[in-house]
This record gives C-alpha cells, structure tokens and sequence, in this order.
C-alpha cells in the first residue's frame, strides 16, 4: 500500500472514529452536523475500530478510540512507518478536527442530557502491535469526557450521550468500571459480559434509550468490593447448603407422602419437586434449563420466573462466573445452556465466548 493510501485511509480514520458522537450531534444540533454517507467506507477488509470507555464513580470517563490497520506485507509495513513519521511531525493536522468533533459532540449530548460536560487532553498515538498470527498498525486517539454519565446517590447511569448510537460492522464499544462499581443493568444485553466490563459488537444499531448501563455501588457500606474467586466460592457454598437442604427436606416430605398413601390406600401418589421457596434463584435458573433439555433463551426465563431483565442477567451472570451455565447469542437474543452440552450454533449465532480484543 502506497504512502498516499494511507494517508487517504487515515483521513476516513478520523473521519469514522467519531461515529460515536453521530446520533447525539444528529438528534440536537440538526442534520447539517451529520456525516454524509456510511461510515467506516474503507477497502481494508481487515480494518477494526475499538471504542472503549473507562467511567468513574463520579461519572467521569477516559475514553480510547482505536482504530486497527492490517500490516499483510512490507510495503504496507513501509508505509505506515512513513505515516507514523508525518504525523508526528504534524500532529495537529489529524488530531484537531477530530477533538473538534468530539468536543461538538459533548455540548450536544450536553444540551440533550441537560447535564454539563466536557472533552479535555485529547491526544493520537500509532504503534504497532503483534499476535502470533498477524501484525497491525493502531491509531489510537485518547480523550477524557467529563460528566459523560449521570451519578444519583452512588448510581451511575451511563449511555444517555450516546443514544441511538450505530456500531458498524467489524466495530465495538466496550464500557468499563471500577471495582467499587457492579453491574446492575444493562440495555440492550451485551455480547460479552467479563469481569467489570460489558462490549457490544456491530453490526449494531441501538434504539432510542439505548445503549444503557447501569452501575451501582459495590457493597452498601461502601467497603471493598468482595474478590471474584471468593465471591464465587461463596456461591458454591450456599448452593451446596441449599441442595443439602433440599435433599432432606424433599426426603422427609417423600416419607410422609409414602405413610399417607398406605393409609389412604387408593390415593394416587403425586410426583413433585421441592417448593419454590426453597430454591435459591440460581437454583430456579439451573433448573429451568435442565427441565428445558440443558438449553433456554435469557428471554423465557425472566417471563417464566416473572423477573425483570435486570435480575435475570445478574443471576445468570453469577452462574457464568460459577461455571454452571454457559451462554451464547442467537440474533440479539442471549440462550443459556447447561456446560455439558454440545450446542451447534445456527448460521446467525454470535459467539459468546471471553473478549479476546482487550
């Protein structure tokens, strides 16, 4: 690849990157702010963008924008090194317009959320990074976004600024958080959900009110937020004191059927499982799924348990962290599955699996 493409393919980079201020700028500040055609018009097939945003307990967040350039041969190798060199002999000839759009974007979610915000210490870098089977070159712009989610009484609500935003394809956004954050809910469910960070994957076109997190305090005493491999034991712990429970209690309550039944003669015997009540919420879960052959969709459980979404998920990601469930994506629609069993995705499966962009 010429000199002159790349600097042509660095144009569309700084053009493209700020999508994610597209539909806040569109919906507030009229269409003459809108980027005309699609986004991301490239002919790099291996071309990715990464958006990631680091929020605060105060709402505050510190934001990378990376977008990631296959480096197939040495004169695409050539070339970027020739790139790295003109920008940093002129950086601000890349770097303004795009903290200028970022910043246009900010006061218009600002005048949409009523909420003051701000973009400062917007920097670029270009590196070049290496995985075992290919090589890249990154362009990587750098920004804090002051205010960018609402903070009430310790809960923080982040996405408001980025209502309707589009991920184009071979495009994310992933959101970050503290540990002194947990995720409470999430709109629309997330492809992946690892640890203290949820990533959403093009393409995608969020709705009106999404995308949505929203983060709650750790603990309610405002104390440390209980490390993963203990909360997990935990977890085990209780679910092994409840099966046990059970256990006897569906015993004795067997028993005392079998004696009824001799006594009654004639009466037929009724086959069934513990009391609802004494069944923890991962234990419902885990045995819907089995009662439903090992695999059910998110969706079935929330309407057949009468939960909210944003119970369901919390369950089921406490049973993923426990390693009693696995999930998947059929469409936009997450389908849980029992560990033990050999699911074959369908043609429009998305894989489920850990973030391995990170």
């Amino acid at each position: 690849m010429s000199r002159t493409r790349w600097t042509a393919v660095l144009g569309v980079v700084v053009f493209a990157v700020v999508c994610l201020g597209v539909a806040a700028v569109v919906g507030t500040a009229g269409a003459s702010d809108a980027p005309e055609g699609t986004l991301f018009q490239t002919d790099i097939d291996a071309d990715t963008t990464r958006m990631a945003a680091t929020v605060d307990t105060d709402g505050d967040t510190e934001w990378q924008v990376t977008y990631r350039l296959d480096l197939g041969d040495d004169e695409s190798v050539q070339a970027f090194e020739d790139l790295q060199t003109e920008i940093r002999a002129n950086e601000s000839v890349y770097l303004d317009p795009f903290a200028d759009r970022i910043r246009r974007t900010a006061e218009s979610a600002a005048t949409t959320t009523n909420r003051a915000m701000s973009v400062e210490n917007v920097s670029m870098t270009t590196e070049r990074t290496t995985q075992p089977d290919a090589e890249f070159g990154e362009i990587i712009f750098s920004f804090a976004w002051t205010g960018f989610a609402a903070v009430d009484d310790g809960t923080v609500r982040a996405g408001d600024a980025l209502d309707g935003l589009v991920l184009d394809e071979g495009t994310s956004f992933t959101l970050r958080w503290p540990d002194e954050l947990r995720l409470d809910s999430q709109r629309p469910q997330a492809e992946t959900v690892t640890g203290q960070q949820l990533t959403w994957r093009g393409p995608l076109e969020f709705g009106t009110g999404e995308p949505r997190a929203v983060l709650v305090p750790a603990s309610e005493d405002g104390s440390s937020a209980v490390s993963t491999p203990i909360l997990v034991v935990g977890v085990v712990v209780a679910i092994v004191g409840v099966g046990l429970a059970v256990y006897l209690r569906r015993g004795e309550s067997e028993s005392t059927a079998t004696a009824e039944e001799a006594a009654a003669g004639s009466r037929p015997k009724q086959e069934t499982g513990p009391p609802s009540e004494l069944l923890s919420n991962e234990e419902r879960v885990l045995a819907l799924v089995e009662d439903n052959g090992g695999r059910i969709k998110q969706k079935e459980v929330a309407e057949r348990l009468d939960w909210s979404a944003a119970m369901t998920s919390q369950v089921v990601g406490d049973l993923r962290e426990a390693e009693k469930i696995e999930t998947f994506r059929i469409g936009r629609e997450n389908v849980l599955t029992l560990p033990d069993v050999d699911i074959v995705p369908d043609d429009d499966t998305a894989e489920g699996g850990p973030d391995d962009e990170q």
